[in-house]
């Protein structure tokens, strides 16, 4: 990933080939996509969504899926569904980093 940013590489490019019902649109949609029932995919994907911010990827930027989401509004969604315990103060840190 650093080699591909340091030729240039657009963190927030769009999926150059998009696939119909697959894609999500940008890197960072892919790197904190939920592909499998639990959450691991996010955890183990976490170095990889921390590079392509500090490269620059926009968290805000919406994609390509159904609902186009942003990967802020998808992360955020899936916490006030899944943690529900966690404040509005959670949520506002959360859009704010």
């Amino acid at each position: 990933m650093r080699a591909a940013h340091e030729s240039g590489a657009d963190p927030n490019a769009l999926d150059k080939a998009p696939r119909p019902g697959r894609s999500m649109g940008r890197p960072l949609h892919y790197a904190t996509d939920v592909t499998h029932f639990d959450f691991m995919p996010r955890y183990e994907n976490l170095p990889i969504v921390e590079l392509l911010l500090e490269f620059g990827a926009d968290p805000r930027m919406e994609g390509m899926g159904e609902t186009r989401e942003s990967p802020l509004e998808d992360v955020e969604r899936i916490v006030k569904t899944n943690y529900p315990k966690l404040g509005e103060r959670d949520m506002e840190f959360l859009r704010q980093n």
